[in-house]
């Protein structure tokens, strides 16, 4: 990772990030238009992992735990709207949950 940055400017440098998530792995992450928010989603047999975060401020702006895998997800519209494939349907959820 750090021979990376060295080859990069400041700004793009400053976006690499690592996040080290084992527990419902593996994960899946999308972002939305603007590439501000990401939603990032565990895809484990028995039980998924749900995080919306800011991708400027690195900040957590949604998380909850669900019983169900997830096998993909996505923003809509916007980003205060997502859905998610569960299981056996399709949930579509406000950024609160």
């Amino acid at each position: 990772l750090t021979l990376k940055r060295q080859h990069l400017d400041e700004q793009t440098a400053r976006n690499i990030f690592d996040l080290s998530l084992t527990q419902y792995a593996p994960y899946g992450m999308r972002y939305d238009r603007s590439g501000r928010r990401s939603i990032i989603f565990g895809q484990n047999r028995s039980a998924g992992h749900v995080a919306i975060m800011d991708q400027h401020t690195f900040g957590l702006k949604t998380e909850f735990h669900l019983e169900e895998r997830i096998k993909d997800g996505t923003f809509l519209h916007n980003n205060t709207m997502f859905a998610l494939a569960q299981k056996k349907n399709v949930y579509i959820y406000d950024d609160d949950g």
